[in-house]
């Protein structure tokens, strides 16, 4: 499987992720943002994020704990999450939990607090080891990566945690499993109670330590941008709601409501368009298209995120709507479906996204 997941929160509209509508769209990408505590805890999605757009936010509040959890689509006995992070003071501590929802416990932990010490915990809470001060510093961007192997003690367990790219503490063989299962399937990021720091996350990805390199190991400071429609693609067929602007203008409605939007009714009319170039020229790891949709219809219809290099179309396997808005997410492409190589700058500023209506 190799690069598993990734997210930049960039195509969420602003607001509390803890409730309405945006607490749904989350959920539709395996995220769910909830307060431990009883008072004035919260997760947002803000701007500005590390590169200008959005970000996810966290405020601890007095008596409270915000908590945001990331369900993984697979159970990883081996992984590699990466995600920047802005904590803005030291006080209280940022905890990364690998979860194992199915056993129902903690396996083990990575926590960002005071002085800039980051601490491994088993699923326990016994501390397995921890870096030197001023591993990470505070208000400001740092790239963290955590790899992890979930194993008895002895046989194997590792943890090590690398910021923008140095290691800064590296464990073998210490006990990052607690629960039957030699796996974790979810993500747990928790800010301390009455610390009143405020903590932004962005920039995520999540890899297996399978298939091939590089997906298979640390990917480095990455970031995930959001390429917005630009222009008509090959196909419009899809009806605007605002007639007097061009379908790419309606469908790309940032609010992610009924305010602008393309409707069909006809099984196989596809809507397609062009992207908003990148903003620089990187090493381009994969390409996703993600598309905000719902149903009005009776009758159940399912939709496919289409993406389109040089000619060459992948249609995406095909998802049932609902009567609200849900984010549905393309497969993960590696490679240019056009010529089966690695993605280029051009390819990724050439290429079109769309949808069709399968049914």
């Amino acid at each position: 499987m190799a690069l598993i997941w990734y997210e930049g929160f960039d195509e969420l509209p602003s607001g509390n992720a803890m409730s309405g509508p945006l607490l749904g769209l989350l959920s539709s990408l395996g995220v769910t943002a909830l307060d431990l505590g009883a008072i004035s805890g919260t997760a947002n999605i803000v701007a500005p994020g590390r590169f200008g757009a959005n970000c996810m936010q966290m405020i601890s509040g007095n008596v409270s704990s915000p908590q945001i959890a990331m369900l993984m689509p697979s159970n990883m006995a081996s992984g590699f999450v990466g995600f920047a992070l802005n904590r803005s003071s030291w006080n209280g501590a940022q905890t990364v939990t690998l979860q194992d929802i199915t056993g129902n416990a903690a396996q083990c932990s990575i926590q960002f607090g005071a002085n800039g010490i980051i601490s491994a915990y088993d699923g326990s809470g016994n501390l397995l080891g921890q870096s030197a001060a001023l591993a990470y510093a505070a208000s400001t961007w740092n790239y963290i990566e955590i790899g992890a192997t979930i194993a008895p003690g002895a046989s194997g367990g590792a943890l090590a945690v690398r910021v923008n790219t140095v290691p800064k503490l590296t464990l073998t063989n210490v006990a990052t499993q607690k629960t039957a299962n030699a796996w974790f399937n979810q993500l747990i990021f928790t800010e301390a109670p009455s610390s009143y720091t405020t903590d932004l996350i962005d920039d995520m990805y999540l890899c297996d330590a399978t298939g091939a390199a590089p997906y298979n190991s640390y990917l480095g400071n990455a970031r995930v941008q959001f390429l917005k429609p630009g222009a008509p693609g090959a196909s419009t067929q899809f009806t605007p709601s605002n007639t007097a602007e061009a379908n790419w203008q309606n469908a790309g409605n940032a609010n992610v409501d009924d305010t602008l939007y393309v409707y069909a009714a006809t099984a196989d009319d596809e809507d397609d368009y062009t992207v908003a170039p990148m903003a620089s020229q990187p090493t381009i790891w994969a390409a996703r298209v993600k598309v905000a949709a719902r149903q009005d219809d009776a009758t159940q219809r399912f939709i496919e995120p289409c993406l389109i290099s040089a000619g060459t179309e992948v249609r995406d396997a095909a998802v049932a709507l609902t009567q609200t808005y849900t984010w549905v997410a393309g497969a993960i492409h590696t490679v240019d479906p056009h010529t089966g190589s690695a993605w280029t700058y051009t390819a990724i500023n050439a290429a079109q996204v769309g949808v069709n209506l399968s049914t």
